[in-house]
C-alpha cells in the first residue's frame, strides 16, 4: 500500500511538473532542446515512474532503521547547508566540506575523504569554470 500512495503522490506532482513546464513562455533566442523541452521529459520520466510504482508495487517494503533514518536526515542537512553556504564561501571550499562529509559519512576513511572532497571541488571548478566558461560562486575569498 505504501508503493501505491507514493506512487499517486508522484503522479500529482508529475501532471502539476508538466502543466508548470506548459506555462514556460520561450524567448526568441533558445536552443532546440533548451528550457521547454528538458521540464517535459522530466515530467515524463516521472510520470512513468509513478504509474509503475502504482500497478506494480513492492510486495513487502524495508523501511530503514532509525540509524539510517538519521543518516538520511544528516544528507539532506548537508545539502540544504550546501546551498544555502555557496554564496557565501564559494564553490570550491563548500563543495570540498559537503563531498567529504557525504563520502566520510558513506564509510570512506576520513583521511580518504579530505583527498576525495579536495580532488573532487578543485576538478569540479577546474572543468567548469576554465573549460567550460561558467561562472561559479566565489565568495568571500575570491574562489
Amino acid at each position: 500500500m505504501t508503493d501505491r500512495s507514493l506512487g499517486i503522490v508522484f503522479l500529482c506532482i508529475s501532471v502539476l511538473y508538466i502543466y508548470f513546464a506548459s506555462q514556460t513562455e520561450l524567448s526568441f533566442i533558445s536552443d532546440p532542446f533548451g528550457p521547454k523541452k528538458f521540464p517535459y521529459l522530466i515530467g515524463i520520466i516521472l510520470l512513468i515512474t509513478s504509474i509503475f510504482m502504482i500497478l506494480k508495487p513492492q510486495v513487502q517494503v524495508i523501511w530503514p532503521n532509525s540509524k539510517k533514518t538519521m543518516e538520511i536526515i544528516l544528507m539532506i542537512f548537508i545539502f540544504i547547508l550546501y546551498a544555502q553556504l555557496l554564496p557565501t564561501l564559494g564553490f570550491i571550499i563548500c563543495t570540498f566540506f559537503a563531498s567529504t562529509l557525504i563520502t566520510w559519512r558513506l564509510g570512506t576513511p576520513f583521511t580518504k575523504s579530505i583527498i576525495f572532497g579536495l580532488s573532487l571541488s578543485l576538478s569540479m571548478y577546474l572543468l567548469f569554470s576554465v573549460v567550460l566558461g561558467l561562472s561559479l560562486a566565489r565568495g568571500l575569498f575570491g574562489f
